[in-house]
């Protein structure tokens, strides 16, 4: 996939644990932020296992399976993801018998003293699976993949829609997204999942949002027909724009009306009326949203301490052990501790984008873009959230959050990505 230079660079022939150190010490150190703040908002009453020493535990066991995974090839986890796929698909399914609901949304098994969400496991696997449909060994990638793919995602995220739990089916968009970048499918059909984006541009049923619509739509068809896309396929892709922009104007008020729950809508309504009044006149996630904007403002350059923050110790910032916890961390540590979690975040990025861009195969590559996109999708949705520039939907901060089953997950994920940059390195130095 990747030539090799003549001159390598410093990180190419790095020793390996060099090389898996640029990715463990930022999500390590996001996980110990994490920690901190947890031992800092916990009661004095409080009894049992304390939530820091959990999230210790659950972080000791996601790097122990994270360095298992990086020592395994891709192609066994890729060889495996059809049956690992399929169960955990079951086991979602059977969350309406087994499951324990929380926070609205029956989305979790409870296993003695933990809980268990299959949703988080599921990502792993349909990373996978993504990958041994985009990047077929005995085939050219074409329509039928992106459309195999497509169906891979939308599955499990229709699934965890009806549990019903927003944000994470959100996080499939994401990493679908991320798995076309990585992979050899044309751009042009990656455009085709704008099409449900472009028709809610005609919700509002005027004559002046139909003419934009249309005008779009015939701009796009005509630049992939300059490309050479045959007069079939652009006849489907023509109908499929059409169906699409039908299902999206009639069906939003059932999906609003039956689909959504109350809190969900709710949400919605919350983050598109924004109001000024008084605290007692605001909805539920208004008043959840204006505590997390006034916890994060009030931090200042070096925050109010570690529980010492007046909305977190007084309990107005809603779960702020889990979606809301940035706005407990800008609380308590300020701007400096917020810009150190960014750098710690963009730096696993950067070292993720060079192992995706030098992994040995293209199955590789997309595993790592789709990590990526599972990072992303949680990262900008969570902080958007917690700024107001999205509606709440309830999503964990990678690494940050409290939850066994996110953190594991995450570090499940680094893990495949350490098996991608040690494939890689051993063909870079077994070439010197």
């Amino acid at each position: 996939m990747t030539e090799i230079a003549e001159q390598p660079s410093w990180l190419e022939v790095a020793p390996s644990w060099r090389k898996e150190a640029l990715l463990l010490v930022p999500a390590v150190g996001i996980t110990l932020i994490g920690i901190y703040l947890l031992s800092g908002s916990e009661p004095d009453y409080l009894s049992g296992l304390r939530p820091w020493l959990k999230q210790s535990l659950f972080g000791a066991c996601g790097i122990l399976l994270g360095l298992l995974i990086s020592r395994l090839p891709m192609t066994f986890f890729i060889s495996i993801a059809p049956a690992c796929y399929v169960l955990n698909l079951a086991l979602i399914l059977s969350l309406k018998w087994i499951g324990t609901e929380r926070g609205g949304a029956v989305s979790w098994i409870d296993i003695g003293p933990f809980r268990f969400q299959p949703s988080e496991t599921m990502k792993i696997f349909t990373i996978l699976i993504l990958a041994r449909f985009l990047c077929p060994l005995k085939s050219s990638v074409g329509f039928r993949s992106f459309l195999e793919a497509a169906l891979a995602a939308a599955v499990p995220a229709a699934f965890i829609l009806l549990q019903p739990d927003l944000g994470t089916a959100m996080v499939f968009v994401g990493i679908l997204m991320a798995c076309l970048h990585g992979s050899r499918v044309p751009r042009r059909y990656i455009s085709l999942l704008l099409v449900p984006l472009w028709a809610c541009v005609a919700l509002p049923g005027e004559v002046l949002t139909w003419i934009i619509w249309g005008a779009g739509m015939a701009l796009w068809l005509l630049m992939i027909a300059w490309k050479g896309e045959s007069k079939t396929r652009l006849a489907l892709f023509l109908v499929a724009h059409v169906l699409t922009v039908a299902l999206v104007v009639q069906g939003v008020k059932p999906l609003w009306n039956h689909l959504l729950k109350p809190h969900q809508r709710d949400r919605l309504v919350g983050f598109i009326e924004r109001t000024d009044s008084d605290t007692r006149d605001l909805s539920p996630a208004a008043y959840h949203l204006r505590q997390s904007l006034i916890a994060i403002s009030s931090g200042g350059f070096l925050g109010q301490g570690l529980g010492q923050g007046l909305q977190s110790s007084h309990g107005f910032i809603p779960m702020m052990r889990t979606d809301f916890i940035f706005s407990v961390l800008a609380e308590e540590l300020g701007f400096a501790g917020a810009m150190i979690l960014f750098g710690l975040i963009i730096l696993l990025f950067l070292e993720s984008i060079h192992h995706a861009s030098h992994a040995d195969t293209w199955r590789e590559s997309t595993v790592v873009f789709g990590v990526m996109g599972m990072w992303a999708a949680h990262t900008f949705v969570n902080l958007g959230m917690t700024m107001g520039l999205m509606p709440i939907t309830g999503i964990p901060f990678p690494f940050l959050s409290y939850g066994g089953s996110s953190l594991i997950t995450n570090y499940l994920g680094l893990g495949l990505i350490l098996s991608a940059a040690r494939r890689s390195r051993v063909k870079v130095e077994q070439a010197f």
